[in-house]
């Protein structure tokens, strides 16, 4: 059934492959965009920003089904740049959006989170939906502070879902190589080296089009409730990462700094995600980083490590 949505953070990253997903699946969507990176303007495009999300609404009109927030400051160096710009966005403005959302009786709000809120997670065991959040940084202490609040309003007839997306990878119109495996990628082809710190650290990666996949299944379900992002058979460690890239890459030396940049390290059961919404990703770590690998050889994007890409 074909759904009205307004897709917040729709020339982004992410926000980009859902627009064109949920378009090829019927639905009527308008992107939501304040144009940070100087993108192009679709024909669905509105300018507006999360923090001041009336505006848009009132632009769009009634009968809105589905709103999605991918509107963020995402990761830590990021954030750490401009702190109280990203906690405006990442925090405040998810509250406002969600708040919107509710008084306007919109039946459904997907809020797009990160499973690194779990921080640290029992390295002999896998963090769940109901684990303790532990989280490391700015960016996800904003995004459990959302979380929390946004949960916890009175939402009515709004259903509320929470994705906790795994550590994202793979190709995008608004590319970014300051994600470890497009990095990790970039570095390879272009240098033939790739270096590791630490190395034993836990990661759940997902694909960028199965971010979208994940997306469009909770937009046709509805649910309430938060739900881990991803597939069980994709968490590794960076050690791991970085040795399948270098075997994908021939000539690819691989340097390892005991030392390491990054405390975090969780690995998420996605038990939940595939139980009760029926989503499984399409793209195993491997075919994904085989499709990237296509995609930067071909030079798809070039001057990788020119600052467009980042953050």
């Amino acid at each position: 059934m074909s759904k009205k949505i307004l897709l917040f953070g729709g020339l982004g990253y992410l926000g980009s492959v859902i627009n064109d997903l949920l378009i090829k699946k019927g639905h009527e969507v308008w992107i939501v965009d304040n144009r940070l990176y100087g993108q192009k303007e679709p024909e669905n495009f509105i300018f507006g920003d999360v923090r001041y999300p009336a505006k848009a609404f009132e632009e769009i009109g009634a009968n809105i089904d589905c709103v999605v927030n991918f509107a963020a400051i995402v990761g830590e160096p990021a954030c750490y740049r401009n702190p109280k710009f990203s906690y405006d966005v990442n925090y405040v403005g998810a509250v406002e959006l969600a708040r919107e959302t509710i008084r306007r009786e919109v039946p459904h709000h997907i809020f797009a989170s990160t499973c690194s809120v779990y921080g640290m997670s029992d390295p002999n065991g896998t963090a769940t939906e109901d684990s303790p959040l532990a989280p490391l940084g700015i960016y996800a202490e904003a995004k459990v502070k959302a979380e929390q609040e946004i949960l916890s309003m009175n939402s009515k007839g709004t259903n509320i879902t929470v994705l906790r997306l795994s550590t994202v990878f793979g190709p995008s119109r608004r590319m970014r190589f300051d994600l470890v495996a497009n990095l990790l990628m970039a570095k390879a082809v272009y240098d033939h080296e790739i270096s590791i710190f630490g190395g034993n650290q836990w990661r759940p990666f997902i694909y960028t089009k199965d971010v979208a996949k994940a997306v469009n299944v909770a937009v046709n379900k509805q649910k309430h409730g938060v739900f881990n992002t991803g597939g069980n058979q994709n968490n590794i460690t960076i050690m791991e990462l970085g040795k399948k890239i270098q075997s994908l890459v021939k000539g690819t030396a691989l340097r390892v700094d005991g030392d390491k940049e990054d405390d975090r390290s969780y690995k998420v059961s996605f038990d939940r995600i595939q139980s009760e919404l029926g989503f499984e990703p399409d793209y195993s770590i491997d075919r994904g980083l085989l499709e990237l690998r296509e995609r930067v050889m071909a030079n798809e994007f070039p001057n990788p490590f020119d600052a467009i890409y980042r953050n």
